[in-house]
């Protein structure tokens, strides 16, 4: 994940000022934490992640771990044709 800071000018254009590789979520005041709480929120509304996105991620790499084994374990068995 990359981090942008970008200055407004006093005519809202955006000045991109440096790009950061390694991002902080650290809230230092109350203004720094509605900023950062309302960018992560606005992000993941914008990528439609849903609460259970994870659980569903977590399932089909379970499925699909369970398929290659399978086919691994009958492979070696000598099952396959």
């Amino acid at each position: 994940m990359l981090g942008f800071d970008i200055l407004l000018t006093n005519d809202l254009k955006a000045v991109l000022i440096e790009v950061n590789h390694t991002p902080s979520y650290r809230t230092d005041s109350a203004l720094d934490k509605y900023v950062k709480e309302g960018l992560i929120e606005n992000t993941l509304r914008l990528l439609n992640v849903k609460e259970d996105d994870k659980e569903k991620h977590y399932a089909r790499t379970a499925a699909a771990s369970q398929i290659r084994l399978y086919v691994l374990y009958i492979a070696r068995a000598g099952l396959l044709y």
